[in-house]
This record gives C-alpha cells, structure tokens and sequence, in this order.
C-alpha cells in the first residue's frame, strides 16, 4: 500500500515536471521566435503565455517561482543591456496575481478581465516602468503613459487569447488530468 502511495507522488511529481519544463520550453521559444521589440520601452509578445498556464495550473507560489526562473533564462539566452533584478520581481509578482485570481477556479472573463487588468496597472504600467526609468534614465511620467496606451490596447486582445488558453487548458486538465492537476 505505502508503495502504491509512493508511486502515485512520484508519478505526480514527474508529470508535474515534464509540464514545467514542457510550458518553460514553448516560452522561451516564444520569447525569442514570437516577441516584437518597439524600442528600448516596449515589447509585445505571446511569450508569456505559458507562465500563465503555469499559474493557472499550479497556483501563485509555484508560478511566481516559474515566472522569475524564466526571466532569468531568457535574459541569459538573449540578453538586452545590463541585467536589472526589479524585471525577474516584476514577473514573480505578475504570476502571483494571474495564480492567486486564476488558480482552482472555473475559467470565467470576468476573472481573466480582472487579472489582466491589475497586472497590466500594477505591474506593466507602474513596476516595468519604475524599473524602464531606472535603467534608461528616462523620466517615469514620460514613459508611463505611452506604456499606459500600449496596455490598454493590449487589453481586449490578451484577454481573449488568454481566456481561449485557459479554457482549453480546463478541458484537458478535466478530461485527462483530473486526478493530477
């Protein structure tokens, strides 16, 4: 019996790994195969989606931990001026929002409209920014509202992607995975 046990948390936890390395995989891809660079101050890009799958799945802590793990592997797989840490808290934070307003909940817009929008104030709009004025020296509120304007017209866009993400990712967690995920 404790082996049965034994097995089932290790059959668990390997398939819980396979679907990190799996979703960590695809966002590097993305990051370097599906991200448009627009000057030093905006990117815009499909490459986090995974983390937010991650999140989804399993919950703000683990995709914090994703999120900031991530950040650092794709800044030494392509590196863009010096490495500033404000960028990795700024991904953990954004994952702990989407994980805590998304995990073990049914896939709902209003909850996805939520998250999208307090990560996109909160995190884009105010940290990235703090951070962008940091490093390039340039006023906060200079940057802040072209970066306000990119992430409200991003807005509609990321949350219908991300809801159609999500609501796959349900179907399968429910179908294939439900004594698992």
């Amino acid at each position: 019996m404790i082996q049965i046990i034994k097995s089932k948390k290790t059959n668990r936890l390997f398939l819980l790994s396979v679907i990190i390395l799996f979703l960590g995989t695809v966002a590097f891809l993305l990051e370097n195969l599906a991200s448009v660079h627009i000057g030093p101050y905006i990117r815009v890009g499909l490459s986090s989606l995974p983390n937010r799958v991650v999140d989804y799945l399993l919950g703000p802590v683990v995709g914090a931990s994703f999120g900031a793990i991530m950040n650092c592997i794709k800044y030494a797989a392509r590196p863009e001026g010096a490495f500033f840490p404000g960028f990795m808290l700024s991904a953990a934070t954004a994952s702990f929002i989407y994980g805590l307003l998304l995990h073990n909940k049914p896939v709902h817009v209003l909850n996805i409209i939520v998250a999208e929008i307090l990560v996109k104030l909160l995190v884009n709009c105010g940290l990235n920014t703090l951070w962008l004025s940091m490093c390039y020296g340039q006023d906060f509120f200079v940057l802040f509202p072209v970066r306000a304007l990119t992430n409200l017209a991003e807005l509609p866009f990321a949350s219908v992607i991300l809801y159609g993400l999500l609501k796959a990712t349900e179907k399968v967690r429910t179908t294939k995975f439900k004594d698992i995920l």
